[in-house]
């Protein structure tokens, strides 16, 4: 607020955490620029439905809430032309929410304050109008005051636009004084340790001044004495950096704990590092050669070996047949591909789905212990012949089997509920997939070759063919727009192997299994006598998996795995 109230500074960027207070600095500037100095605002949310929720959830509030600002703004849900649900009239201004994906919001009106959330979220254009953040900033040029903020979690290296905003700033950071020096000191994620000075519960903070520690109970007297100190030359742009280890919410060790059980999942971890840390996360992937992956196929001891709890199956809907890859997971995230399979058929004929589902419903495997398991759910592209998909899942939706469909963007989530588009029957949901967060997480963990958390296992027998088609793309850097970002480009014509993994990890992000559900009993009626729990690799447990996934499919009762929404 200082920053934005100083006359040098025309524009001031933030590059944070989670966890800081960011919602709450844009709705004090909003505040502030329609009491104390009335001007035109536009806030632009990412998108236009967020930028809807941003106004009733966040917006209104603050003006039910304010004696001031209702009699600025009028009542809250008051039917007036002057205060709609994205437009907003007070004496001497507006605020004007918009939508990145939205180019009418963003070019319609002068404006004097400019806020954007979230600009890494934002798409590469506003519809055909270009980029979104230029689009709003043209709107400020007849003010000679204009005032423009703009704040965001990072993403990767190279990409992220907050980032290389920052780096155009005087790039300030949030010094701390050391309890036993006095000296300050940045917190950053190296200076802190948890398993010998400190611990996992307790975690330790090093002065680089003095080597003395500092711990959770004088965080709160460390970031009373703070300073923003500027590390480059100012140019008229003001540039905070912070992490959640400034937060008031959130604890160190909550910091570090969460870090021990994302570090050996890529995905997550690209996650930590933006959002808890708020920095640029590493887009680099190693190559990786199909002759390689080939090499370490291994001998099953059955055809689902032990360590597999659960199957689910991804399949690519193709012009002449089904392609389906059928996928063994554990809890920590290592997988085993169980087999890959086609289906000759027409799917553009109605009658030729009944040979996929008779295979899916019909399918069972011989478990290493001696059980069998079934497919439990399986998710199936809708890219291709949408109507006939969305017809299939529409009356299967009990037995898991979800309609997907593949969007590009590194900051899409791994799977969300989406609005299927069609005339014919829609499936009770469908959902969108990040695939390039789902890519990049796939191919790191084909760079571990040692048997753990996230490592990829093939059965051999495999032809030449399945890895080439399994590594048949490569990310890279690539100008969309005037801007860079990260695209997975096809290397090899053919690429299903590689779709069918993607829809069978979201299969099993959108079931969401309970975990440790699949090691306790599954009878109605509870044990007499209070036993251990089961080994998962034990054919009790696996028993007593095939247990619940026999109550999922009879639909007797609601199962285990829902969903936790």
């Amino acid at each position: 607020m200082d920053a934005l109230s100083d006359p040098a500074v025309n524009a001031v960027v933030c590059k944070k955490s989670a966890q800081v207070g960011w919602t709450e600095i844009l709705l004090n500037v909003i505040g502030y620029f329609a009491h104390q100095d009335a001007s035109p605002i536009l806030c632009v949310q990412p998108t236009l439905e967020m930028g809807q929720a941003f106004s009733k959830d966040r917006v209104a509030p603050m003006v039910r809430d304010s004696e001031v600002l209702t009699g600025l703004f009028g009542a809250v849900g008051s039917k007036s032309g002057e205060n709609t649900l994205l437009h907003k009239k007070f004496p001497g201004g507006h605020l004007t929410i918009a939508g990145a994906n939205s180019a009418a919001g963003l070019a319609s009106r002068p404006i004097r304050v400019a806020l954007f959330d979230e600009v890494d979220r934002y798409p590469p254009s506003a519809g055909t109008e270009g980029d979104p953040v230029a689009l709003g900033i043209k709107r400020t040029r007849t003010f000679w005051n204009r005032k423009i903020l703009m704040g965001s979690t990072p993403t990767l290296d190279g990409v992220s636009r907050i980032d290389r905003e920052y780096q155009r700033s005087d790039q300030r950071k949030c010094f701390v004084p050391c309890p036993h020096c006095g000296e300050h000191s940045v917190l950053v994620f190296e200076d802190f340790d948890y398993t010998e000075a400190g611990t996992l519960d307790d975690p330790a903070w090093i002065c680089k001044h003095c080597g003395g520690l500092a711990f959770e109970k004088d965080k709160a007297a460390m970031l009373r004495g703070h300073e923003w100190r500027a590390t480059a030359e100012f140019d008229g742009i003001a540039g905070f950096a912070i992490s959640e280890f400034y937060s008031p919410w959130s604890t160190w060790s909550e910091i570090f704990k969460t870090y021990e059980r994302v570090k050996d999942n890529h995905e997550e971890l690209v996650t930590f590092t933006n959002t808890t840390l708020g920095e640029t996360a590493s887009g680099e992937i190693e190559e990786i050669e199909p002759e390689g992956l080939a090499s370490r196929a291994e001998i099953y001891e059955a055809l689902v070996p032990l360590g597999v709890v659960l199957l689910t199956a991804g399949i690519d809907v193709q012009q002449d047949r089904f392609e389906i890859s059928v996928w063994g997971w554990a809890e920590n995230g290592e997988s085993w591909l169980i087999e890959h399979h086609q289906i000759t058929a027409d799917p553009s004929v109605e009658a030729e789905w009944t040979r996929l589902d008779q295979w899916l419903m019909t399918r069972k495997y011989e478990h290493a212990s001696g059980s069998t398991l079934e497919i439990v759910a399986a998710a199936i592209d809708s890219g291709y012949l949408a109507d006939d998909v969305y017809r299939y899942t529409a009356k299967r939706f009990g037995r898991r089997f979800y309609a997907v469909k593949g969007y590009d963007g590194e900051s899409r989530p791994t799977a969300t509920e989406a609005k299927p588009r069609t005339k014919g029957p829609k499936p009770p949901k469908m959902f969108a997939l990040g695939v390039d967060s789902i890519k990049a997480g796939f191919f790191s963990a084909l760079g571990q070759e040692v048997p753990g958390p996230n490592a990829v296992h093939f059965p051999t027998g495999l032809p030449a063919e399945y890895f080439e088609q399994l590594t048949a793309e490569q990310r890279q850097i690539r100008y969309v727009r005037g801007f860079k970002r990260y695209v997975w480009k096809k290397v090899r014509a053919r690429n299903e192997a590689l779709d069918c993994r993607v829809y069978a990890y979201a299969a099993l992000q959108i079931l969401n299994p309970v975990w440790a559900a699949l090691t306790k009993h599954a009878e109605d009626e509870p044990d007499p006598v209070p036993e251990p729990p089961l080994d998962v690799n034990s054919k009790q447990s696996v028993d007593v998996l095939q247990k619940q996934i026999n109550r999922i499919q009879r639909g007797k009762r609601r199962s285990r795995f829902g969903a936790r929404r």
